[in-house]
């Protein structure tokens, strides 16, 4: 099996690769590494929380009917970034 043929960003006649040095991002449940959130997905736990008032207030944007137009038919829709592991 022949690797895929990846075309190479060039500029001029130099041909460059291009590296991933890093990434980031946030966990829910305040899972801080791979092993801590593979733990909240194996035990089910739930994530899920009201949004802040310092967000935004949702009970502005709040209607019980999913099909009204211009609001949110629910109130816990983020996940709990802050929670204790």
């Amino acid at each position: 099996m022949n690797p895929p043929n990846y075309e190479r960003a060039s500029y001029g006649d130099a041909i460059e690769p291009i590296a991933i040095v890093g990434m980031a991002c946030r966990f829910p449940g305040g899972a801080t590494t791979m092993e801590k959130l593979w733990s909240i997905l194996h035990n089910k736990r739930c994530v899920v929380s009201d949004v802040p008032t310092q967000r935004f207030n949702v009970d502005g944007w709040y209607h019980p009917d999913p099909n009204h137009k211009g609001s949110v038919p629910q109130h816990d829709a983020q996940l709990d970034l802050m929670c204790a592991s």
